[in-house]
């Protein structure tokens, strides 16, 4: 199934663990995600979706992160000190107030808890430390390819050594001359 933003696939994934399953078609067409959370918040969710929620929409932020590179890059380049936040007036998902109250109250006084922006700073958090492990993993991948490099080197100038001992030329490069001049 093919859901284009999160807040739909979010509000689909209260339907499928909920009990209210013929409701799904309807948030799967909704025309934004705002359609989508407020026909959401018509559903009567079971306890197991309370439960699990929150997991839900970490999945779908780390998939968002897969299908949408400019919002990988967002994250992988964000400072560790920014503050994601949700600023619609959502208590749970966000700060609880809108984007001019968000931008002008400390994050300690927002009403609501951010649970979005909390979610997004420790994805932002492991795309980081991936990215690191990643470079981490490239420069022993190429320390490796150059110590194998200087051993083929090595090996070389030893085979061109054994070539030059093994040279029944008679002419030994170190003299002047050849013996037979003497």
């Amino acid at each position: 199934m093919s859901i284009l933003h999160e807040e739909r696939a979010f509000e689909w994934g209260s339907l499928v663990k909920g009990t209210n399953v013929n409701f799904h078609k309807t948030i799967k067409d909704a025309d934004d995600a705002l359609s989508a959370l407020r026909l959401g918040k018509k559903i009567k969710t079971n306890e197991q979706w309370e439960s699990t929620k929150k997991e839900v929409m970490e999945d779908i932020l780390e998939n968002k992160c897969v299908q949408v590179p400019v919002f990988l890059e967002k994250l992988r380049t964000a400072k560790q000190s920014t503050t994601f936040v949700e600023a619609t007036y959502n208590n749970e998902w966000g700060s609880g107030l809108d984007r001019t109250g968000t931008l002008n109250t400390k994050p300690e006084h927002w009403p609501g808890s951010n649970t979005l922006g909390v979610m997004m700073k420790k994805i932002s958090k492991k795309i980081r430390k991936r990215k690191l492990s990643d470079s981490i993993s490239r420069k022993q991948k190429q320390a490796h390819r150059e110590q194998s490099r200087q051993r083929n080197i090595v090996q070389m100038l030893k085979d061109l050594r054994t070539a030059s001992d093994s040279d029944v030329s008679g002419c030994n490069a170190d003299s002047d001359s050849s013996e037979g001049d003497k």
